[in-house]
């Protein structure tokens, strides 16, 4: 039993015939996946392998995976018997839309793969097809009951090895507190630790107190990461155009010139906030910020865009981006086109505000110009660069 906290270890032995035919049945359920590898009559192995504390995606992801660690007891005796023709094997599955992926390939009309999850599920098909591949395996997927499906039991693990059920953690943000103390009763929360909203008038308060005057697409990027409320896209653009600040200078952005449209950016005060200096040549102004980890890959960017032509640069790195990272993206400015920028935006991060970093610019004569977070009057062609990496 992989990963459980105790592992109950038989000992004997079996035996088996290796040209008997191999089917190996795997199951998946909301803490475990099963597998089990029978050849001919005889089950030669299983396993139950927990899966992480606190993942919540969605079952047809977690019986692919489930296949995958069923591949990997298929090839500890593929490598035992010093297997060297091919084999075939076949998998038994209880859900019908894993086995309609896995075997796609082998149908006339290919079945493509949509949903939010198309891309996750493409790439543990191409795991999939490569273990084949490697393995050497004629692999056949058949669909079976949950009761013919031997993996099943070996997926419902026993409550201690359960794992603790702590709630889902609750999003921080100094207005959602505010939020939740001028609530007398708490809203429920959804598994990702979100506030269900069902009142119009108390989203409408919170979202006066997140609107940055950016958008509706910015708003609902920060609504969705608090709240659950129903068709919260709409509400955000109903919002959006009843905001006096943002239809004042979206009829003005309309009756005026390309190039005005900066100055007025420039000019309209500060009830826009921060706002950066308009720039009508190529790298006159860069802005610059880092973005990520990535998911589980924890890789980082480091993003420069040039305030005029909006011209992007990304550099790339597997661990926190330093200074030198940093002033090596201004370095390559300076290689490709020959010139250096006037101006650096960037939001005050440490690595912006070093000692190495400073006298870089220094060495340029560049001017450093720090600005709040997600202002899309100073900083914000970065910051909107970050949405689409």
């Amino acid at each position: 039993m992989g990963h459980a906290s105790t592992v109950l270890q038989i000992h004997g032995s079996c035996q088996y015939c290796p040209t008997d035919p191999w089917v190996l049945f795997t199951d998946s359920s909301k803490y475990a996946y099963g597998s089990v590898l029978r050849i001919g009559f005889v089950i030669v192995e299983d396993g139950t392998h927990l899966r992480k504390p606190g993942d919540h995606r969605h079952i047809n992801l977690a019986e692919l995976d489930a296949l995958v660690t069923g591949l990997q007891l298929v090839e500890k005796y593929i490598r035992a018997l010093s297997w060297a023709s091919r084999l075939p094997l076949t998998i038994c599955c209880d859900n019908s839309s894993a086995v309609s992926w896995v075997t796609r390939n082998l149908q006339k009309h290919r079945r493509a793969v949509g949903g939010l999850n198309a891309t996750l599920v493409e790439n543990r098909l191409r795991v999939l097809r490569e273990t084949a591949t490697a393995l050497r395996l004629d692999i056949t997927v058949v669909h079976v009951d949950s009761a013919s499906n031997i993996a099943d039991p070996l997926s419902r693990i026993p409550k201690y090895c359960v794992p603790r059920d702590v709630g889902p953690s609750l999003p921080t943000h100094s207005c959602l507190t505010a939020f939740l103390g001028s609530l007398s009763v708490q809203p429920e929360r959804d598994a990702q630790g979100r506030l269900v909203v069902h009142d119009k008038q108390l989203l409408t308060g919170l979202a006066r107190a997140l609107h940055q005057h950016e958008g509706s697409p910015a708003l609902h990027d920060r609504l969705r990461e608090l709240v659950v409320f129903p068709a919260l896209r709409a509400f955000c653009r109903d919002f959006v155009r009843s905001c006096p600040t943002c239809s004042t200078t979206r009829r003005l952005r309309v009756r005026l010139p390309c190039q005005q449209q900066w100055m007025l950016a420039y000019l309209i005060g500060p009830r826009l906030g921060p706002r950066a200096s308009p720039c009508f040549s190529p790298w006159v102004g860069v802005h610059m910020d880092i973005v990520g980890p990535y998911k589980e890959y924890e890789l980082y960017g480091v993003t420069l865009v040039d305030n005029f032509s909006g011209y992007l640069l990304t550099r790339v790195t597997k661990s926190m981006p330093t200074a030198q990272v940093t002033f090596a993206s201004l370095r390559s400015v300076f290689e490709c086109f020959n010139t250096v920028p006037r101006r650096v935006y960037h939001d005050g991060g440490s690595q912006f505000t070093s000692a190495e970093f400073l006298s870089t610019l220094n060495w340029m004569r560049a001017s450093s110009v720090p600005s709040p977070v997600e202002s899309s009057w100073s900083n914000g062609k970065v910051e909107r660069a970050h949405r689409v990496q």
